[in-house]
């Protein structure tokens, strides 16, 4: 029963891990490269160690990325900080059944097309994560100890090619992660994913989610909680790909439970190919219309 149990929280901790590296969308779908990002969302950002980047914002205040913050990854030292707090998750209610359809309806949908940098571009595979940093809101504890586990993953990034080269990727919110244990169904429920910077050599993004845990044979929700997640992507090598993360979890009243840290390192396994179908939808029409509603006609595929 004890290695039963820590199986499971092995799971639980991988794939908690594993959602910070889910492919990225922009919050805004009206932002082109080159435009403002709104970030209004964060409490705070920071100069990005002086990469060339489409960040402009109000919000956006000069800070040295010299300036450290104990037990907190370098990525964090140097873009935006977690939130102290998330609105409360309406809707949904332990004991009740979950209704997945209503969950998806719950949120207004939203396409959004980004640039992919070239070396990010591809198909990848990680075999292991390695968490660095633990803190436990409610009891206080912090651990340190770094604790590398074994589990293999893979992702794309890049999905259409515009007519000068350019590498674009697309997401569709809201979206469903499920994970699945012997007794439990996590869905993560995905509505407010988000590009904060991207330069030639870094890009670093925001994903948030509402995860319903739900009794595997009964479909009764057992637990509600919320996830905030940062991941900075930058190249670790030839064909190799580093992610830092830094996830903090709220319960479903939207008060801090634990933050968790670490990173990954994937390897290329191929290189990107152009794919105009996403989940049986010709993605080409899309793609075409928002390069043309954002003044980016002379970038529409010839072919």
């Amino acid at each position: 029963m004890k290695q039963k149990a820590r199986i499971i929280v092995l799971i639980v901790t991988f794939f908690s891990a594993l959602l910070c590296a889910v492919r990225v969308a922009l919050s805004q779908s009206n932002r082109a490269p080159g435009e403002p990002t709104n970030l209004g969302h964060f409490q705070q950002s920071y100069d990005f160690d002086g990469s060339t980047s489409s960040l402009s914002s109000p919000n956006y205040a000069q800070q040295s990325s010299e300036s450290t913050t104990p037990n907190h990854p370098t990525f964090l030292q140097g873009s935006v900080m977690h939130s102290e707090h998330l609105a409360p998750v309406e809707g949904l209610k332990v004991g009740t059944e979950f209704d997945q359809a209503k969950a998806l309806q719950s949120a207004a949908p939203k396409r959004v097309w980004f640039r992919v940098p070239p070396w990010l571009a591809g198909r990848w595979q990680e075999e292991q994560f390695t968490q660095t940093f633990c803190s436990n809101y409610k009891t206080g504890v912090k651990n340190s100890t770094q604790q590398t586990h074994n589990a293999q993953t893979t992702e794309r990034w890049g999905l259409q090619r515009d007519s000068a080269g350019g590498i674009w990727d697309v997401i569709d919110l809201p979206y469903l992660d499920t994970t699945t244990s012997d007794k439990h169904v996590w869905k993560d429920l995905h509505t407010d994913d988000s590009m904060v910077f991207d330069s030639d050599v870094k890009v670093i993004t925001r994903l948030y989610a509402t995860r319903t845990v739900a009794d595997k044979t009964t479909n009764l929700i057992t637990d509600i909680n919320q996830t905030e997640c940062f991941s900075t992507f930058t190249m670790a090598g030839m064909d190799m790909i580093k992610t830092e993360y830094s996830m903090k979890e709220f319960d479903q009243q939207g008060n801090p439970i634990d933050l968790r840290e670490g990173f990954r390192v994937a390897h290329k396994i191929a290189p990107f190919q152009v794919g105009d179908f996403l989940r049986g939808e010709d993605m080409r029409p899309s793609f075409r219309d928002y390069l043309i509603n954002h003044g980016m006609a002379n970038l529409v595929p010839t072919d």
